[in-house]
């Protein structure tokens, strides 16, 4: 592909010198038709050659700026060869492309500049002024469908030669936080908080034993019921009758089994938090 810019860019080189020795020959042939009209004295078309002389001049100075970017463009790629690093190759590729740019934009002000004078030229039918300007002019077009072919080419090698030995795909990039091993990632919002399944397992445990508390107590109070109708005889008391403290306790548990519930409920809440 580099060897494809420079052939390019040197076919360039050459379209631009053959455009500024056809202009630089229809300035010579404009000045003798300028002095020629001087002599019979014909004022419009010795004025009429002088503009075109005076036009002429502009663009060899404008092909002549053309052919300076061109061949430090040129230069740069010469350069590249000797370059180890791709980045410095880059650079230099970069370098290359914006002078050849810069060489086919004076080629393009070349040729509007040569209308003029083709229009001052034909204004006094010498036709031996238009023949090189016409010739200029295809030479300047050739030049800059050439520059146009090498900048294309030195765009697609900098692309390249910026993006060699890097790695490409949106895996490959993976972010590393600097205090751990493992690429980064967004928190999962539904994955288990840490420490979550032991807490679990810990309320599950107080819940078991909250259960055969229960049990017990209701076994407890049965017995105590049963002994109670086989032995008591019913006597009328007044006030408060007394009972065991156990039997009071499993009564109750008993009795008001929500309301135990609902305090393991909270107690177990409060452990998985």
């Amino acid at each position: 592909m580099l060897a494809d810019v420079r052939s390019k860019a040197q076919a360039a080189s050459e379209s631009l010198d053959e455009a500024d020795s056809m202009v630089k020959r229809a300035s010579d042939r404009a000045d003798d038709l300028e002095q020629s009209a001087a002599g019979h004295g014909w004022v419009g078309v010795a004025e009429a050659m002088a503009s075109a002389k005076e036009t002429l001049d502009v663009v060899a100075y404008t092909i002549a700026d053309a052919v300076q970017a061109t061949s430090d463009g040129l230069a740069r790629l010469s350069t590249v060869v000797d370059e180890l690093s791709s980045d410095e190759i880059a650079v230099r590729l970069d370098e290359a492309r914006r002078l050849f740019a810069s060489g086919e934009s004076e080629a393009g002000g070349a040729v509007e500049t040569l209308d003029d004078a083709r229009s001052s030229a034909e204004r006094a039918d010498a036709e031996t002024v238009l023949e090189p300007i016409a010739s200029a002019a295809e030479s300047l077009n050739i030049a800059r469908e050439a520059l146009t072919a090498a900048l294309k080419d030195a765009e697609s090698e900098h692309a390249q030669a910026a993006g060699w030995g890097r790695a490409t795909g949106a895996g490959s990039a993976a972010a590393v936080d600097d205090d751990l091993t493992e690429p980064s990632r967004e928190p999962d919002p539904q994955a288990m908080p840490e420490g979550a399944p032991e807490r679990a397992t810990r309320a599950a445990a107080f819940v078991q034993e909250a259960l055969d508390y229960q049990h017990r107590a209701a076994i407890t109070l049965a017995r105590a019921d049963a002994g109670s109708s086989a032995h008591d005889v019913p006597v009328s008391r007044r006030g408060r009758t007394n009972s065991s403290p156990v039997v009071r306790s499993a009564r109750s548990t008993a009795a008001s089994p929500s309301s135990s519930v609902m305090n393991v409920s909270r107690d177990v809440i409060q452990l998985i938090e």
